[in-house]
């Protein structure tokens, strides 16, 4: 129903302004730049909008369940890296069953847009829902790694399920861009405890000492332990941002 939504509110968009075209070509020309349908465009444009935010939300929903089952996975008792985690699986599923309808009746531009908007979702809150998660020991840690770069697959691969032949470059870009945050995250998790401040520091230039607390926790440190090596962190990150 809300693809109808974006298709006819797509089809009033282009139609009102070749009205204004057509009649400003048949009445005075004194009055022909009188004729203006740009705020109608306008509102249906907006109209277009809201309704892609809709979907693009409606798939973020779905995600939730699969966002709490990372969290409960036995991050710090994995005994070794296999095959991608079940909420992969469940992220994967999700899109395999929501993307090639959109893909098939949305316009290439506003399937393009509903990609953009959900890679611009999805990313970012992968990214968060690690720090989310309890302590992660370094096999746990190289399983996430696995799995990031699997979500990271299915994001760039989502095009081919709505039959897009072609993909924005910016696209791959912004995706690829999203989910290294994620895969350096991990590789600073995965850091040895007497290089976890610097390879912070090459890794996530942008990032908050409170983010580098979040980590030293979910590496498992005790808190006194973590204290020294905050107080050498923020005597030597003058320039990170509190």
């Amino acid at each position: 129903m809300i693809c109808y939504i974006v298709n006819t509110a797509e089809y009033c968009h282009q139609t009102s302004g070749e009205l204004a075209e057509n009649v400003a070509k048949i009445i005075s020309s004194q009055f022909s730049d009188k004729v203006d349908m740009s705020d109608v465009q306008d509102e249906f444009s907006a109209v277009i909008t809201k309704a892609l935010m809709t979907l693009v939300h409606g798939v973020e929903t779905k995600f939730d369940a699969e966002m709490v089952a990372m969290t409960r996975v036995p991050w710090s008792t994995l005994e070794s890296v296999g095959d991608q985690s079940e909420y992969v699986n469940g992220i994967s599923s999700i899109l395999s069953s929501t993307v090639p309808a959109l893909g098939s009746l949305l316009s290439p531009t506003y399937f393009q847009y509903f990609l953009d908007k959900l890679a611009a979702s999805l990313g970012p809150r992968f990214y968060l829902n690690i720090y989310k998660c309890k302590h992660i020991s370094e096999t746990g840690a190289q399983q996430m790694l696995l799995d990031t770069q699997a979500v990271k697959t299915v994001l760039l691969d989502i095009p081919a399920l709505g039959k897009q032949t072609t993909v924005a470059a910016s696209y791959s870009k912004f995706v690829t861009r999203e989910m290294s945050k994620a895969e350096a995250l991990l590789k600073v998790i995965l850091s040895p405890v007497d290089s976890v401040a610097s390879t912070y520091r090459a890794l996530l230039p942008e990032g908050t000492p409170l983010e580098f607390q979040r980590i030293l926790e979910l590496k498992g440190l005790k808190k006194a332990d973590q204290q020294a090596i905050l107080e050498d962190f923020n005597k030597h990150s003058p320039s990170i941002k509190h």
